[in-house]
């Protein structure tokens, strides 16, 4: 090896050891810059623990450490609203449809994290003037009487106009309920209020939060009392699975989004249904056990395994008919299908602290 080699490989090295120690540097350097920040909000199923890692003025990442809700809806919009948040480097961003309240934790913890390091992103972190204003309230200009209550998604605010003791119209001047679910739920509540001019109606099965919020409102706008209900009983209560004996024909298969079984015994006498009980679900509280109740009643008042599915829960109602379409065929007998009696009206839902 002559002396031109040596050199040329001594360089080789020097080289490589400069850039090897100059990465770790630079790594070093970059691990400096990022903060986190370990922040909590409460969710619909209880605290969403985040660790929210700042790189100067920039959200560089956001881990979930803890939350407790619901599969494929609760826990699908925090992963949603972190993407988001990040991508557009804000906590101004959208709900997630039908998880308004996983939503909005995610938008509490992070803002919570911001304000902890001293930052602001997009329109909607405190501690800047543009967001004390937006916080500010809101000033609404009512006809009649301006009624406010605590919804799903946040303040249902309503113009109640009265002549003397008559309700002569609701209108809804701002409510963040969820899309096609709670919005529709705020209506059929104002129409049925209208009608029995009275708040002391049925609150609408799968949005009681944001039905309860209309009731509360108008209430106290009118100056008349709504009676305290109490929550319907567990479909599947009464029953234990590992001692039940069927009567009928027990049938079994996923409920929503193909996670959770459901047992139901279909009972006939002749080519009737005259009992479905429900002995075993993992339905969502608020939504697919009021389903579990409305969708049996249905089907054994119209003896027909095709009846309406119960809003916010058409997977469930689904399901629950696809169950009995199998014991119906492996009793081996065809229903006669009759019309809908006046009183089969939708059974309500279990009313969970928010569910609209």
């Amino acid at each position: 090896m002559d002396k031109e080699q040596i050199v040329a490989i001594l360089v080789l090295v020097v080289l490589s050891v400069g850039i090897l120690f100059g990465c770790n540097a630079i790594g070093e350097t970059d691990m400096a810059d990022v903060t986190s920040y370990e922040v909590t909000a409460e969710g619909y199923g209880g605290p969403v623990r985040l660790l929210v890692h700042v790189d100067g003025e920039e959200i560089a990442d956001i881990e979930v450490l803890e939350q407790n809700e619901t599969e494929g809806l609760g826990d699908t919009a925090i992963e949603a609203m972190i993407a988001k948040i990040i991508e557009n480097q804000s906590v101004d961003v959208d709900v997630h449809s039908g998880a308004t309240v996983s939503s909005k934790a995610v938008i509490e913890a992070v803002k919570s994290a911001l304000e902890e390091a001293g930052i602001s992103l997009g329109d909607a972190v405190a501690g800047t003037d543009e967001a004390d204003e937006e916080s500010a309230p809101v000033e609404y200009e009512a006809e009649g009487t301006l009624a406010i209550a605590s919804g799903y998604g946040g303040d249902v605010v309503l113009d109640v106009i009265m002549d003397g003791d008559e309700i002569v119209d609701i209108k809804v001047l701002d409510q963040s309920e969820t899309p096609n679910l709670g919005d529709v739920a705020i209506d059929a509540m104002i129409a049925k209020i209208l009608s029995a001019q009275s708040p002391d109606v049925d609150v609408e099965s799968g949005a009681t939060a944001s039905s309860e919020a209309v009731m509360k409102a108008v209430a106290e706008a009118t100056g008349q009392n709504v009676a305290e209900r109490e929550a319907p009983e567990d479909p599947a209560a009464q029953y234990d699975l590992e001692t039940y004996e069927p009567e009928g024909i027990m049938v079994s298969g996923k409920g929503f989004q193909d996670r959770y079984d459901i047992y139901l015994d279909v009972i006939f006498d002749g080519n009737e249904i005259t009992e479905i009980r429900v002995i075993e679900h993992g339905e969502t509280k608020g939504f697919g056990d009021g389903a579990l109740r409305a969708v049996p009643e249905r089907i054994i008042n119209q003896q027909s395994a095709e009846v309406d599915v119960q809003t916010g829960a058409t997977w469930t109602s689904n399901s629950t008919m696809e169950l009995v379409r199998q014991a119906v065929e492996e009793a081996g007998i065809e229903l006669t299908e009759r019309e809908a009696a006046e009183a089969d009206e939708p059974a309500p839902a279990a009313a969970p602290s928010a569910g609209g």
